[in-house]
């Protein structure tokens, strides 16, 4: 998506980057615990962040400590909003620079929550366009019925869905529609196998883009995969269909080796 969406600024009319709107959202992609990701996905990160912003789709890292071996350099050079808690002395040269520290940028002397007691939990150092000074901020919890009135505002809201030129796009540049494949392991729900009729049915419900699908529009996607559709027993009847288990191993096998 990072990369078709820039493609796309001209033909939708938007100016140097993406315009955000319900039709078209922007993608916020949170990743915790960042160093336990494989060399390739912290690669994959990288070169994500670097050409994300003009096609709206962000990458939100978070790490438990900031050292050269976790972090890696680069991320802490190319990150344009950095929030750091209580840490190392070390961890704010790395994240910052050298320099930063002599400015007023101390989060290394927080304190962090231990057991019972809050200490510093919550405060930080924020640098970003405009927050350029070392100030401290402090977090707060959402309370818990805030946070349940949130998601309810939010469900009658219906879930966001990525517009169908950034998916048609994707397709142009990739020999699998990644994300038709993602809505369809979404579609098998909790069953291990489903009747071709029934993905179907449930695949348009998902999204529009899916409405007017046959079954070979669906097997033509799966195809690339090497999974076809066979029969498929479900109570004492046979039909046409697919089992989950395929897909899943299919696309996994398929990701690995892109």
């Amino acid at each position: 998506m990072a990369q078709v969406r820039p493609r796309l600024l001209t033909q939708l009319g938007m100016g140097d980057a993406w315009d955000v709107s319900p039709e078209r959202p922007a993608v916020v992609v949170f990743c915790d615990e960042y160093p336990r990701l494989s060399d390739q996905a912290k690669a994959l990160a990288v070169d994500l962040i670097r050409i994300g912003r003009k096609a709206r789709v962000t990458l939100v890292l978070a790490a438990s400590e900031a050292t050269s071996d976790a972090l890696g350099a680069a991320v802490a050079e190319i990150a344009a909003l950095k929030i750091l808690h209580a840490c190392r002395h070390a961890d704010v040269r790395l994240v910052l620079g050298a320099n930063m520290i002599a400015d007023g940028w101390r989060p290394d002397r927080l304190n962090p929550a231990t057991g019972e007691t809050p200490e510093d939990a919550g405060v930080c150092y924020v640098h970003a366009a405009g927050a350029r000074d070392p100030i401290l901020n402090k977090i707060r919890l959402v309370p818990a019925a805030r946070a349940r009135l949130n998601g309810s505002h939010r469900a009658a809201r219906g879930l966001p869905r990525i517009d169908v030129a950034t998916l048609a796009k994707q397709v142009e540049t990739d020999s699998v529609d990644r994300s038709a494949v993602d809505d369809v392991l979404t579609a098998f729900g909790a069953d291990d196998r489903v009747w071709t009729e029934t993905l179907l049915s449930r695949l348009a419900t998902l999204h529009e883009r899916y409405r007017a699908w046959t079954a070979e529009d669906l097997a033509a996607v799966l195809a690339p995969l090497e999974v076809r559709p066979g029969q498929v027993k479900i109570g004492s009847r046979n039909r046409n269909g697919y089992r989950r288990l395929f897909v899943r191993e299919a696309w996994d096998a398929y990701r690995g080796g892109r």
